[in-house]
């Protein structure tokens, strides 16, 4: 029974909750990596407007993981 209670735990509240963090990271990596790829005069021009968007995803989707960051 405990057991049962246990995996029902997992399955409807831990894997949609990491599901979500990592959708969130995978947004945050594709951020990162445009950040990346940009020229020096890219970087200068578009670096805030990345910059605010992965501030955005940290204060809205990652705000119970904001710990770890």
């Amino acid at each position: 029974m405990i057991a049962k209670d246990l995996l029902f735990l997992l399955i409807f509240a831990v894997l949609p909750e990491l599901e979500r963090y990592t959708l969130a990271l995978d947004q945050m990596y594709l951020n990162h990596r445009k950040l990346l790829d940009l020229t020096e005069q890219g970087r200068i021009e578009k670096s805030s407007a990345l910059c605010n968007d992965m501030q955005k995803i940290l204060r809205t989707k990652l705000h119970h993981w904001r710990f770890v960051f």
